[in-house]
């Protein structure tokens, strides 16, 4: 399975960049104790594992390889920019040069936006069955969520003179949870359509698991408008149950499958 993951220049980028993220999380853990410095932690871990499943799913991309490449190694870099250097413009004095840098900022989101935009192309395209769709669907629309978020930050940044608060405490909450369920979602589509429950109980699970993906806005939306720290926890944790029980229950199953297989 490892020598099929490496197999092409676009598989081998999403890996290392993979790779390079898991190495970023030791950083984050020397920074000093804060809410934010704690959920960049999941933040890292996702996006790495989001590099790893675009990486799967790139033989299902009905692009030339050159140019999954190119959006391979433009979604590495925008991803690294993301997590090192952004944003860019707080880190020059000079107005000028701030101003300046400030549209690259803006451009960073984007070069990750290509490689969403390959990927669901390459589920539109692959004739996936239901329920793996579904989850693909579902989990690449919450990455297009995380990024509009991300959009939003610099927007606000820039462009409002005096930002709202609650927007950036509900993003330290809903962004990392946004981008967890992205990937249980990625991950589950990307199994083979073998470990999902036949018929009925499978399309239960999906629901499921689609149900919860659209709490996530909504869990973010009550956030900044209420302010209610016990409303967050409630839909967090309806969130939570809503994306692991499809997930354990199909593991359970990929578990059986592979057992079963080996067994005869």
């Amino acid at each position: 399975m490892l020598r099929g993951l490496l197999q092409g220049q676009a598989k081998k980028t999403y890996c290392g960049t993979g790779l390079l993220l898991l190495i970023l999380i030791p950083f984050y853990l020397t920074r000093p104790l804060s809410w934010s410095a704690i959920l960049d932690i999941p933040l890292v871990a996702c996006l790495a594992a989001l590099s790893c499943t675009f990486a799967v799913l790139q033989d299902g991309i009905p692009l030339p390889a050159r140019i999954k490449t190119l959006v391979a190694w433009s979604y590495g870099i925008g991803t690294m920019l993301l997590l090192t250097a952004w944003p860019l413009s707080m880190r020059v004095r000079d107005p000028a040069w701030s101003r300046r840098l400030g549209i690259v900022d803006l451009v960073i989101p984007g070069m990750i936006l290509l490689a969403v935009g390959a990927v669901f192309l390459g589920v539109f395209r692959n004739r996936r069955a239901w329920p793996e769709r579904a989850y693909s669907l579902g989990g690449l629309c919450l990455v297009v969520l995380f990024l509009g978020k991300v959009w939003h930050n610099l927007f606000s940044s820039w462009f409002v003179e005096f930002p709202n608060p609650a927007w950036f405490m509900a993003g330290l909450l809903w962004m990392p949870a946004c981008l967890l369920a992205a990937n249980v979602g990625m991950l589950l589509g990307c199994l083979p359509h073998e470990v999902h429950l036949p018929s009925r109980r499978g399309s239960v699970m999906a629901i499921c698991y689609l149900i919860a993906a659209a709490l996530v806005p909504l869990g973010y939306y009550a956030s900044v408008t209420w302010q209610n720290y016990d409303a967050d926890a409630v839909a967090l944790l309806a969130i939570l149950t809503g994306i692991f029980v499809p997930a354990s229950v199909v593991t359970r199953s990929w578990i059986i499958f592979r057992f079963g297989e080996g067994s005869h």
